[in-house]
């Protein structure tokens, strides 16, 4: 049976609730869909989660939860660091921020959204191969071969270019893969986030943080080109994550920043501006009205266009 797993830690929503829930109400967030242009008040435990999203079966039958089990190790680590040392404004050790790294890294590449880009970009690439294979019978004839000494098995004697016209099959990354690749690239990411220099910015009550479900954003305001300058390891770089309505975590290369940042409700405005630009189908407020809703409009606009 599907067991049904966030993508978007329950954890992590329920620092979104709305501070007004009714007693004897379950706490809930606001979350607005892009498609439907409509605000649902929604459980932290019924929202960003698919049925078996990170659990797979394997070459010989077996249901993998590796994954899943690791994810929720980092997520129970994650949750004390913030509530015992962040909220507390006290200094994290080594450990803690590397902890918090790790958890920041994986909110990039746990998302659907990482996923399906990687299936596209790779399923691009291969098509093309396929094509050049294709429109070339000599070098279709090289692969047989070179396939056949590497692997010690025989293809079809009939096999030729024909067979590597990529209309004949629908190209898709396995799970395995896409889960194997998120594992790999985060632990080096993590790296990088690490030694950065970080910061928790503060709002006040009437000027919540909101999220989405692509909660990490990377800007960079001295960057005047689309395609440069917005590498982890680009100087000007700013790595946001809301970790709740109240405090967002930045990552930067900026050094002599104060641990702890009181910021003004401009700033606020930004960093919620930028959370709905980078979002996919959905965000996620503790209230329907906050600082920086009137971006919503041009989100939906720009999505429709």
């Amino acid at each position: 049976m599907a067991e049904s797993q966030h993508y978007i830690p329950r954890f992590y929503l329920r620092e979104f609730t709305d501070p007004e829930t009714p007693n004897g109400y379950e706490p809930y967030v606001w979350k607005y869909e892009h498609e439907s242009k409509k605000w649902k008040k929604k459980s932290p435990r019924n929202i960003a989660s698919k049925p078996d999203f990170y659990s797979f079966i394997d070459q010989e039958g077996k249901r993998r939860d590796e994954i899943e089990k690791m994810l929720s190790i980092i997520e129970g680590k994650t949750a004390s660091i913030y509530r015992n040392k962040i909220c507390a404004i006290q200094c994290l050790t080594n450990q803690e921020k590397a902890t918090m790294a790790e958890f920041v890294t994986l909110m990039i590449m746990r998302i659907p959204m990482f996923h399906n880009t990687v299936d596209t970009s790779l399923s691009e690439i291969i098509t093309i191969m396929m094509r050049m294979y294709k429109d070339r019978p000599e070098a279709a004839k090289s692969l047989k071969e070179e396939y056949e000494r590497d692997t010690g098995k025989k293809l079809p004697e009939n096999f030729d270019e024909s067979w590597l016209d990529p209309s004949r099959y629908k190209i898709s990354t396995t799970k395995s893969f896409l889960l194997k690749m998120m594992v790999s690239l985060s632990s080096e990411i993590a790296k990088i986030i690490f030694n950065m220099e970080w910061a928790f910015l503060h709002t006040s009550k009437d000027a919540w943080f909101i999220t989405s479900d692509s909660p990490l954003i990377m800007r960079n305001p001295k960057s005047n080109s689309p395609w440069y300058g917005h590498g982890f390891m680009s100087q000007g770089i700013e790595v946001t994550i809301p970790l709740s309505k109240q405090i967002c975590l930045l990552a930067t290369w900026k050094k002599g920043l104060w641990q702890n940042i009181d910021v003004p409700q401009q700033v606020v405005k930004e960093l919620n501006h930028d959370r709905i630009e980078a979002s996919d189908k959905f965000i996620i407020s503790p209230q329907n009205d906050f600082i920086g809703s009137q971006y919503l409009k041009c989100k939906t606009e720009t999505a429709v266009s």
